[in-house]
């Protein structure tokens, strides 16, 4: 058995306290209200430790955005176009509306799927 110093049993305590007031949310709920807290421990913190807060508690983005998050404007149609078009017809369609040069890889439009799969994997139940 590992000892555990009263500074890291709190450590636990609140974690589980966390646990339990976000468990049954949506992940990107989840998401948000812990963005939240951040933000106001961030604010607080910065009126006594200014060069602390901004460096260590600063938002911070989930990895690089893809060509597609970049582009708004395919973003939204290729959210608004049917799953049974699968990667090559969601290719097809976007050349079609955008032109070849503007349209995303086949490739390209995977890795976005996939990305959007991992983030809403927590919201089904």
């Amino acid at each position: 058995m590992t000892n555990v110093t009263p500074f890291e049993a709190e450590k636990l305590r609140a974690f589980r306290a966390v646990q339990a007031a976000v468990q049954g949310l949506p992940a990107t709920d989840v998401v948000e209200v812990l963005t939240e807290q951040l933000r106001e421990i961030t604010a607080a913190m910065q009126e006594g430790f200014p060069d602390l807060a901004s460096t260590v508690l600063r938002d911070r983005t989930p990895g690089r955005l893809s060509s597609i998050e970049k582009d708004p404007e395919i973003e939204t149609f290729i959210l608004k176009q049917s799953p049974l078009l699968g990667y090559e017809g969601l290719r097809e369609a976007c050349i079609k509306e955008f032109g070849k040069a503007r349209a995303p890889s086949r490739g390209s439009i995977h890795r976005y799927i996939q990305k959007l799969k991992c983030r809403t994997k927590g919201d089904r139940k």
